[in-house]
């Protein structure tokens, strides 16, 4: 069918007497196509597809300027203005949802230009309900969020990074100096109990401890230096988990300040920052329709709660 359109919109334009612009128009044909046939080869609605290359191929045959048919033959940048989704001047709708389909990578497009749940998709009805958000209002959602967290870590590094600390997992979160003098408390005890040990042996050897009385104060200092390495272990585990949370933290809110003008989304910006995207079903709450979105950062996981 591609080939079709395209062999249709060829000739077009070859047929058109005293054309100054034919040249130009055969590389903005090529261009769209080119775009076409890589989102046929990605799996996208063949119906959606079609209705991107025939629109622009209409804009092209119509354009009167070399600049108006570079214009033409650029992909979508759709641009949020604060409250909505405004296209440009010559995009189509039809890419402009190709595009989210592809970038996103969170979940299929339906005809209706929605993502639908994966769950439901894999298992079925049994599982998961059949709940959806359309694309546009995802983009928005994810794109504004993006945009306030990076406007939140360049207003105030050490403020946003308190606030992602507290969001994640409590028992990550130690007190460098209390577990430092805990570890050394620790480590001197087992020592004094290694020169116990010594002593003990030595009153054994001279006959003023009996076997018995020796083998019950050994088996009590050998059960405290044994909870002692545990609890060293411990120690050492959360220290080491607090220090890559705090790697982590750091890491993210580099990240994110790289986008603090960031006006559009795309694949690289999504790959980077974010690891998966959850939809709830639509509920109603004081009559008001209300839809869960969590978005789940890499390296600090699920930061504020939005609504659609």
């Amino acid at each position: 069918m591609l080939e079709f359109e395209y062999a249709k919109a060829l000739a077009e334009i070859v047929w058109k007497e005293n054309d100054t612009l034919e040249e130009e128009r055969v590389k903005t044909l090529q261009s769209i196509f080119q775009r076409a046939w890589y989102y046929q080869e990605r799996g996208m609605l063949e119906e959606i597809i079609l209705g991107f290359v025939q629109k622009k191929t209409a804009m092209l045959q119509d354009a009167k300027t070399k600049c108006e048919l570079q214009e033409i033959s650029k992909p979508p940048k759709p641009i949020y203005n604060g409250n909505g989704f405004t296209p440009g001047k010559y995009d189509t709708e039809e890419e402009e949802m190709l595009v989210w389909s592809l970038t996103s990578l969170k979940a299929p497009l339906n005809s209706q230009a929605y993502y639908i749940c994966q769950t439901y998709n894999r298992m079925g009805c049994k599982v998961c309900s059949s709940h959806k958000i359309e694309a546009r209002d995802l983009y928005n959602l994810v794109l504004k969020d993006i945009q306030e967290l990076a406007a939140q870590a360049m207003k105030d590094a050490d403020m946003f990074y308190q606030r992602l600390s507290s969001r994640m997992e409590r028992r990550y979160l130690v007190d460098a100096s209390q577990t430092e003098k805990e570890r050394k408390r620790l480590e001197a005890r087992n020592q004094e109990i290694d020169g116990m040990f010594l002593s003990l042996y030595t009153d054994k050897a001279k006959g003023v401890l009996t076997e018995q009385r020796f083998m019950k104060l050994t088996a009590a200092l050998e059960q405290e230096q044994e909870a002692n390495q545990k609890r060293l272990h411990d120690l050492a585990v959360m220290q080491s988990r607090a220090d890559a949370q705090e790697s982590e933290v750091r890491t993210f809110i580099k990240e994110i300040r790289r986008y603090a003008a960031i006006e559009e989304l795309d694949e690289s910006v999504l790959n980077r920052l974010i690891s998966k995207i959850l939809i709830g079903k639509v509920k109603k709450v004081d009559g008001q329709k209300v839809q869960e979105v969590r978005i789940v950062y890499n390296f600090v996981g699920e930061i504020p709660e939005i609504a659609a």
